[in-house]
């Protein structure tokens, strides 16, 4: 029997919680040896939505249920796990909108379509530009905090 080495990410994972056929149990066939490396995600809003902060983003969802869309990677990636998880321990219900990658949801995002996102931070913080709400004559998205 050979050994074989490779990176994951936390969606590989929690792949046996979201994919009751799955051939094998990450618990128990695979063994972690390091973390090599963390990363940061960041929640997007689009920059001239009616979202300014996290707490905005929780009432309004409550106070509308099901009413806004937010985007996700799909396929039990890192980013459609985070967002699951921030809705779950909000208590909010969002319809999720499934993209290929980040960059595909962004103009999404920036045009009102989606009322958030979560993006992995180094891209996502690179296209936040906090404090320019509505005045960027470019429709970047902003941090909420």
């Amino acid at each position: 029997m050979g050994l074989l080495s490779f990176f994951t990410n936390v969606g590989y994972v929690a792949s046996r919680f979201l994919n009751p056929r799955l051939e094998f149990d990450p618990d128990n066939d695979l063994t972690p040896v390091t973390i090599a490396t963390e990363g940061p995600m960041v929640l997007l809003v689009g920059p001239n939505g009616p979202f300014h902060s996290v707490a905005d983003i929780v009432a309004e969802a409550r106070r509308q249920p099901g009413h806004f869309s937010y985007g996700s990677s799909g396929g039990d990636r890192a980013l459609q796990l985070t967002a699951l998880g921030f809705l779950r321990a909000a208590g909010l219900r969002m319809n999720e909108v499934a993209y290929l990658g980040s960059g595909q949801a962004l103009p999404d995002l920036a045009t009102g379509l989606l009322a958030m996102m979560f993006d992995s931070g180094v891209a996502g913080f690179a296209l936040a530009r906090p404090g320019r709400r509505g005045r960027s004559p470019s429709p970047a998205p902003a941090v909420a905090s």
